[in-house]
């Protein structure tokens, strides 16, 4: 194989033995590179606004203030495609007096103070992640049978419920198995030192700024990628861009939807409706700023593509335009014709006369040549000097240089644009150095 730069032989690995080129890789290899480089910058995108976004919700503090002032006996559920409150439900499921109110539900609730129990697990989770507890809490069935016989005494007295122990054991029969998974799973990794580390990490700013990096040098190889294909590093840069910005808008757009949610749609459920506030705003700063990024990448590329691109070549105007000429017609060669044509005038007259030509007159200038040609009194034929042409013209055809042989005598030893050296004359097609067009 030749090298599309100069000609020159290809070694084993693609390069050139003259200029030095590497061949360009081929168009499979770039989009397969291509593939591994989108699914990298996705992967690295969603994992930096996810960790960016679990920061601002800790620093925020937003669980905890979700659940401050929440009552469980005001918490919405749902009853035969009716939703009620959690105290009426307990009422209506559970209560047989009817003396009992749902009034009388929510004060009982209320005093059993399930609220602290669960900001207290919250606040050992977000100790955990922020580095002030290393092992978190597990949640058992017992804590809340723990809790009914504390407020055993006050469920009798005002809801007229007798919790035996049966009741006790069914509740702890159904909640062990949820219970169980939980702790053998999600607790036990994060207590692990392993896990510890691997999910503080996570949250760490300068972990974060690690992965921009990592994006930056995905942008970068994006460029080296298609510059040794057949494209230019704009290129690279254009398919980053596009990359990014759907990753970014995909988040922008959840965090705008998340907003107005919050605001309008879950209006009658303050805690979710505080949740999905604190996840929206970060998604929609992260995301914007992406969404941002994105689109000056795009720009970048096209200005680079707009002021690399090469010209298109002018066609060349003629300012005469020549007379159409037959086929058939023979273009007479002017300089030969008019010397050859002024010998032979010179001899038809020194026949004529008895006098032969001398060596001066027969090499007479090409100007004296073209003023005897012509024609006076004393001048031949136009037949006779026809003829006498047709017989000089072999010699003069014969002494025209050959056409390969002139051009392999005229190769250039050294270029003409920059002066380097042609390393192969006559074979070498560009300059190695500026790259310019030899013949």
């Amino acid at each position: 194989m030749q090298c599309e730069k100069c000609g020159g032989a290809l070694n084993e690995k693609g390069k050139c033995t003259v200029c030095g080129k590497k061949k360009p890789r081929s168009k499979g290899s770039v989009v397969g590179h291509s593939v591994l480089l989108v699914l990298a910058a996705l992967i690295l995108v969603n994992h930096l606004i996810i960790c960016a976004t679990a920061r601002v919700m800790l620093n925020q503090d937003v669980l905890h203030r979700a659940l401050d002032g929440f009552r469980f006996s005001t918490m919405q559920v749902m009853q035969d495609h009716e939703q009620i409150t959690l105290a009426e439900y307990i009422r209506r499921e559970y209560v047989t007096d009817p003396q009992v109110t749902t009034g009388d539900v929510e004060a009982v609730l209320n005093q059993m103070d399930l609220e602290s129990f669960t900001i207290r697990k919250l606040d050992n989770y977000q100790n955990y992640f922020r580095g002030t507890e290393d092992n978190l809490e597990t949640i058992t069935p017992q804590e809340i049978v723990e809790i009914l016989d504390q407020n055993e005494s006050i469920i009798r007295e005002k809801l007229q419920i007798e919790i035996t122990q049966g009741d006790k054991d069914l509740l702890v029969a159904e909640m062990r198995e949820p219970c169980d998974d939980y702790n053998q799973g999600v607790v036990h990794y994060y207590n692990t030192a392993f896990g510890r580390f691997w999910n503080r990490l996570q949250l760490n700013l300068w972990f974060m700024l690690g992965e921009l990096v990592l994006l930056v040098l995905i942008l970068i190889r994006w460029c080296v990628l298609f510059s040794s294909g057949r494209g230019k590093a704009a290129h690279g840069i254009r398919a980053f861009g596009i990359t990014v910005l759907v990753a970014f808008g995909i988040y922008l757009i959840a965090g705008t939807g998340g907003f107005f949610s919050a605001k309008y749609a879950l209006r009658e459920l303050p805690v979710l409706a505080h949740i999905t506030s604190g996840v929206s705003s970060p998604l929609m700063i992260f995301g914007g700023i992406g969404v941002l990024s994105s689109v000056f990448l795009l720009i970048l590329a096209s200005m680079i593509l707009s002021i690399t691109r090469k010209p298109s070549p002018e066609p060349e105007i003629l300012s005469e335009i020549p007379d159409a000429v037959p086929d058939s017609a023979e273009v007479p060669v002017q300089e030969p014709i008019a010397v050859a044509a002024g010998i032979a005038e010179a001899a038809v007259a020194g026949e004529a006369d008895g006098t032969p030509l001398t060596q001066e007159e027969t090499s007479l200038p090409q100007e004296d040549a073209v003023e005897s040609a012509q024609p006076d009194e004393a001048s031949p034929t136009q037949e006779e000097a026809s003829a006498s042409v047709e017989d000089s013209e072999p010699s003069v055809e014969s002494a025209q240089p050959d056409d390969s042989a002139l051009q392999e005598e005229s190769a250039p030893a050294f270029c003409k644009e920059c002066g380097a050296k042609i390393l192969q004359p006559g074979v070498q097609k560009f300059c190695i150095k500026c790259g310019k067009q030899l013949f």
